[in-house]
């Protein structure tokens, strides 16, 4: 209990919270109010330390990633500060390789010798991104783009290019 004390009294007391502080501040309540929708995080990385400006952080809680925003806000609860969730969950590139695997093959059918997503897809609707798949010696890109996004369901689309 002392933790959590320090840290409520950290985030109120003054005008800002370096990076560490900030993760600190947002795994602790994140875990205060974990629910069965939201799970208490494994882990909680920020872009920065919150001082006048926002700062977006990202939860892990298990294999999906939570991407919110940080607002200060001296009128806010005993954090100091206010925050908003993304409409649904960021998908880390490993995992968007992971899920769309299986429906390049059903759909080609064909397996692929690799497929590498090179960024986070976030859950939000028209959210895209670019993955690569090599298949025998060639690389064709794999055009990602979310169709739809509630909760910790996400729903996308994909298009295979022309290799370059």
């Amino acid at each position: 209990m002392a933790l959590i004390s320090s840290l409520l009294l950290t985030a109120c007391g003054t005008d800002s919270l370096d990076r560490s502080e900030l993760e600190d501040s947002v795994s602790q309540r994140m875990k205060d109010e974990a629910n069965a929708d939201r799970g208490a995080p494994d882990a909680v990385r920020c872009e920065g330390g919150l001082d006048e400006e926002p700062q977006r952080c990202t939860a892990t809680v298990g294999a999906d990633l939570i991407g919110l925003t940080v607002v200060p806000d001296d009128d806010a609860d005993d954090y100091g500060w206010q925050w908003k969730f993304d409409p649904g969950l960021t998908i880390d590139a490993d995992e968007v390789a992971r899920r769309l695997e299986p429906a390049i093959v059903q759909q080609t059918h064909r397996h692929m010798d690799a497929l590498v997503c090179a960024d986070d897809l976030p859950g939000k609707p028209d959210a895209t991104t670019t993955c690569e798949m090599d298949r025998g010696g060639r690389t064709y890109p794999v055009a990602v783009v979310v169709t739809g996004a509630e909760g910790h369901e996400v729903t996308f689309r994909f298009e295979i290019e022309e290799p370059s």
